[in-house]
């Protein structure tokens, strides 16, 4: 029931993806072991398609930097600041 939003421009200054999993992707699981419900791949879905015109268009500041995490059991979001990784490979 859970979803996350984040946007990695390829500006060589901000952190990655890897660079947010750092620590925690063993403990992620994957989508056949978790399930996946319509509902929540659109919202998700949505918010991302918004990021994709925000950065086209230059309106609004963009989420690079920073990711959103839903909670849709609890229905509640989570802002966290991504920090980049010293030592990263996927940044090298």
């Amino acid at each position: 029931l859970d979803g996350q939003i984040g946007v990695y421009p390829c500006d060589r200054e901000g952190p990655c993806y890897q660079c947010f999993l750092a620590g925690i992707g063993d403990n992620l699981g994957d989508c056949e072991g978790q399930g996946i419900l319509g509902p929540i791949t659109g919202v998700i879905g949505s918010l991302m398609a918004l990021e994709a015109i925000k950065i086209v268009t230059n309106l609004g500041l963009p989420l690079a930097g920073r990711m959103l995490l839903f909670d849709g059991g609890n229905a509640e979001w989570k802002a966290l600041v991504v920090k980049r990784r010293d030592g990263c490979q996927a940044c090298a």
